[in-house]
């Protein structure tokens, strides 16, 4: 399939490739701070890349949006999805999809605590990293409740 308009900037912009047929099917990783990493990305990402092992963001332009897409993809072991306003507790379920995670960060978005009781697929995260604007007594109390959930995991509250 021959890569047209939007999509083949996509591809020429971010990975130097000007051939569908160049387009590899897994990556390693992707990076993204203080970028311009949006939803439009993960959506032309992903519907060609179907495998990604780690995924770093940090200050981009994703939002729940794109969270559906990383949703889709095999493999992903480590993501980071740190300081994104545009991130709530509505993507939840498509992180949940997610069940090969070993490391979650998604501290400062507009995930709360008690919203993640809903992410009962990732049995094998073993860390996890979350902002609270709680008092430490209160944090401490979430977290033995989150324990439950995810036994096998070290929880960092910022």
């Amino acid at each position: 399939m021959k890569l047209k308009g939007k999509e083949k900037y996509f591809w020429k912009k971010y990975f130097n490739i000007t051939n569908a047929a160049m387009i590899p099917s897994s990556l390693d990783g992707i990076t993204g701070i203080d970028s311009d990493h949006d939803d439009q990305f993960f959506f032309y990402l992903t519907s060609r890349v179907t495998s990604i092992r780690s995924i770093h963001l940090r200050c981009s332009q994703l939002t729940d949006e794109g969270v559906k897409y990383i949703g889709q993809l095999k493999d992903l072991k480590e993501l980071t999805l740190k300081n994104h306003i545009g991130i709530t507790k509505k993507c939840l379920p498509c992180l949940n999809k997610l069940s090969d995670l070993e490391y979650l960060d998604i501290s400062k978005n507009e995930i709360l605590l008690e919203d993640l009781h809903a992410l009962t697929n990732l049995k094998n995260l073993r860390e996890m990293y979350i902002s609270s604007d709680k008092p430490e007594n209160q944090v401490k109390e979430d977290i033995q409740k989150l324990k439950i959930y995810f036994p096998n995991c070290q929880i960092t509250i910022y």
